[in-house]
């Protein structure tokens, strides 16, 4: 978390969402509040939101 500003507004995401809701436990365990994780990750987001999204 060094570098990081406890305040600022943070978007947390992976692949399928689990990894990324991990990191957003951790952050808000160390004191980040505002933070926001893609549920479903970028899979379910080129899957429903935007196909021409590169699937890795």
């Amino acid at each position: 978390t060094t570098g990081l500003d406890p305040e600022a507004r943070i978007y947390l995401y992976c692949y399928k969402g689990k990894r990324s809701m991990l990191a957003l436990k951790e952050l808000k365990r160390v004191g980040f509040n505002k933070l926001k994780n893609l549920s479903g990750g970028i899979y379910l987001w080129a899957e429903e939101v935007d196909s021409d999204m590169p699937q890795y």
